[in-house]
């Protein structure tokens, strides 16, 4: 193994890759020693419940979801199956956007998950003016911490949409004026975000690109439509409006000729190998190799490696398209991939994503923490969930299972 290399940015790759830096936290939150210490305080409810309003406990050490230990493989062979992928209800997903659907990946007619999005036209307002009103998100019906993350997936070049794949566990923790009279919660850090702590334990792929850093000599100013470019970002911190004081926010631009999303129609691996440490009990190790940090590659190809800010709490594995804003993905087009919609003239539909294979591969590094999310427990009433099951069936029939399998999966090519 060798050390990952710390280079300026912005920098060049030997792979072609250009990198930027965009938005850096505060390194008082970049502190290992701190995070660690919050997950041996939440050790304790690992797989319990919390209070579903205040998120504290106690409430029990027992009853709430386990991480998951053996591999996730799905190539839709028994169609969409909700005891592995479920439909997330957040960011205007839903789940009409979802379908399974025949398409050739590798020279071979196979099931694929397709996933849509809607615009519409409000012409009270302006008849020219067109919003993203709906998306398709889709993330893992189990939980995982450390390991290799997965989809092999075509994305359409579609102005409006951000296609992303990430992982995601969000908790509150509040200073004691904002608990019942003599509670307290240890895992609230003073100063982090105001009177709540927020963890939000996050890594993404974005695309495109949201750095004006990366794209400042655009007419805008921003990467809207320039699809060969990409947010890795990972977080433990943030504010509740989303922006936070924990998180790193690496921008990438793919090399001449290439993109992030299917330009040649074909599908393409995106993927992330977390490592939450296996020097978990030595926070000043030197040894990167073992410490925490996050790998990203496209294709199998090593892009690049975030080190600060690297979540360690168990999360679900989200994938999908979403309307990412007019300074971000841009708007909307009224033609080309955006089609007619057989409900009416102000509508229009896009097939914005196929996915092939969905991977998620656990490495079980002792730095692997988990705590309950006050919104995502098996006490949550239905209603309140953010999350619902859908079950599809196949439309290609005698498709083989994915191949794969075992609890641990190898990393990948990426140093260290």
């Amino acid at each position: 193994m060798s050390p990952v290399g710390h280079i300026p940015l912005p920098a060049s790759t030997p792979n072609g890759f250009l990198l930027d830096a965009g938005s850096v936290g505060l390194n008082e939150f970049a502190n290992r020693t701190l995070h660690q210490a919050l997950d041996q305080i939440a050790a304790p409810w690992r797989e319990g419940t919390v209070n579903a309003t205040l998120g504290y406990p106690p409430l029990t050490t027992t009853g709430g979801y386990p991480l998951a230990n053996t591999a996730l493989h799905e190539n839709f062979y028994e169609g969409l199956v909700p005891e592995r992928l479920v439909v997330l209800k957040q960011k205007g997903s839903q789940p009409g956007m979802v379908d399974i659907v025949s398409d050739v990946v590798d020279g071979v007619e196979r099931n694929v998950l397709r996933l849509s999005a809607m615009a519409n036209r409000d012409p009270s307002v302006d008849p020219n003016s067109w919003w993203v009103s709906q998306g398709a998100l889709m993330q893992s019906a189990s939980i995982f911490a450390s390991g290799r993350f997965s989809i092999r997936a075509k994305f359409a070049p579609i102005e409006g949409l951000v296609f992303a794949l990430w992982t995601f566990h969000e908790e509150e923790h509040r200073d004691a004026a904002h608990l019942p009279n003599g509670e307290v919660d240890p895992q609230f850090v003073d100063g982090a975000t105001g009177w709540s702590t927020r963890l939000n334990h996050e890594i993404d792929i974005e695309i495109p690109a949201s750095c004006s850093g990366l794209c400042a000599t655009s007419a805008t100013g921003t990467c809207a439509g320039q699809f060969d470019t990409a947010n890795l970002n990972t977080y433990v911190f943030s504010n509740s409006n989303g922006g936070g004081n924990g998180y790193a926010n690496l921008c990438v631009r793919a090399p001449p000729k290439t993109s992030f999303v299917s330009m040649d129609g074909e599908y393409h691996t995106y993927a992330f190998e977390w490592h939450t440490g296996s020097n978990a009990t030595s926070p000043t190790a030197s040894d990167n190799c073992t410490s925490a940090r996050v790998d990203f590659f496209l294709d199998d190809v090593y892009i690049a490696t975030n080190d600060v800010f690297v979540p360690s709490r168990g999360s679900r594995f989200v994938f999908g398209v979403w309307a990412g804003g007019a300074k971000w993905s841009g708007t909307p087009e009224t033609d080309g991939p955006w089609g007619p919609s057989p409900t009416g003239v102000d509508e229009r539909v896009a097939h914005a994503a196929f996915i092939a294979e969905v991977d998620v591969c656990p490495f079980l590094e002792p730095g692997d923490a988990m705590f309950p999310m006050m919104f995502d427990q098996p006490t949550t009433p239905a209603v309140q969930q953010l999350w619902m099951a859908k079950s599809i069936a196949p439309v290609v029939p005698g498709q083989s299972a994915p191949s794969g399998g075992g609890a641990v999966c190898p990393p990948g090519s990426a140093p260290g």
